[in-house]
């Protein structure tokens, strides 16, 4: 009555007990590795939570190549502001990885093709979103935008802007909402 079994065939990696412990019910005894499938933990700002799904796709980054991945688990506590999720690779996972190495996992919540993005800034939030400056010869006019999805690092463009222009980047709040400035 003692014995156990583990549902796949692993590796022990750690014994959480010493010999003649009494364990309590569902306590961790030990961490066996499954080495036919790696999975990664991940830790999600709690604001993410709601929008993280199971099946959701990731890009996970091992050794400066992508690979695919899918959000196979999500925990539904959130400690410390964060939310536990587990992404598993989508196809074969790179040779050579161990457990407990650290991978960069990048959730993918919205695709879009053929959009008009720029670079996420200062001007975001100086603007408040609502405009930009835009530089043509030597001088930044403000124009109002209207911004639509955004990442960490882009923001889509969905009015207001076109096509190869350039806006400022950096904080704007020196301009004083002028409706144009000129640029040394």
């Amino acid at each position: 009555g003692l014995t156990i079994r583990a549902p796949f065939d692993g590796m022990v990696a750690s014994v959480n007990v010493q010999d003649r412990d009494a364990v309590p019910p569902n306590a961790a005894i030990l961490m066996l590795v499954n080495l036919s499938s790696y999975e990664l933990e991940i830790a999600l700002p709690e604001e993410y939570a709601g929008d993280t799904k199971i099946g959701m796709p990731a890009t996970i980054d091992a050794g400066g190549r992508a690979f695919e991945g899918v959000v196979a688990a999500v925990s539904p506590e959130v400690v410390n502001s964060q939310v536990t999720a587990t992404v598993a690779f989508r196809g074969a996972a790179p040779e050579g990885l161990k457990q407990s190495q650290r991978l960069t996992a990048r959730l993918v919540f919205e695709s879009k093709k053929n959009v008009l993005k720029v670079a996420r800034g200062a001007w975001l939030e100086s603007g408040g979103g609502h405009h930009a400056y835009v530089v043509d010869n030597g001088t930044a006019a403000r124009r109002d935008l209207v911004t639509g999805a955004a990442s960490v690092s882009e923001v889509e463009i969905t009015g207001g802007l076109k096509e190869g222009e350039t806006i400022v980047s950096s904080d704007t709040t020196a301009f004083e909402n002028a409706n144009k400035v000129m640029l040394r």
